[in-house]
């Protein structure tokens, strides 16, 4: 499984990744919300810009082996949440992309909680993703 993890700057980055994830039809053959929406990233957006933070959202694009079983992802996404102390409060897309024949998916999430504010801890990320 092949996993990237990209910060989005709350200066433009936001309008850019909303584009790339759910207005492209002719890059996908099928685009798929599996949780939240546009107005996710916005609220994201919204929240960055109340703390002052220079990014916006946290960005995973999960490219896996094979094709995922809905389980599978839930189990996978369970576990970017734990390791990442995400919480069920920040807002959240998840898109599944297939091109040609395969399946990848996005997941944006808040880097600031609405409740704490407090920001995703990105320290070592490519490690713990690795793990």
């Amino acid at each position: 499984m092949i996993i990237q993890a990209t910060r989005i700057a709350r200066d433009g980055g936001v309008h850019y990744l909303a584009r790339h994830l759910l207005d492209k039809p002719h890059e996908n053959e099928r685009i798929e919300i599996l949780a939240g929406d546009r107005v996710a990233l916005h609220d994201a957006h919204a929240l960055a810009t109340v703390k002052g933070c220079r990014y916006a959202v946290r960005h995973w694009s999960i490219s896996p082996e094979r094709e995922m079983m809905p389980a599978q992802l839930s189990t996978f996404l369970k576990s970017i949440d734990a390791e990442f102390n995400v919480g069920t409060d920040r807002p959240r897309l998840i898109v599944r992309h297939v091109k040609d024949g395969r399946s990848h998916f996005h997941v944006a999430i808040a880097e600031v909680d609405p409740k704490t504010l407090r920001v995703l801890d990105c320290r070592n990320d490519f490690r713990r993703l690795e793990d």
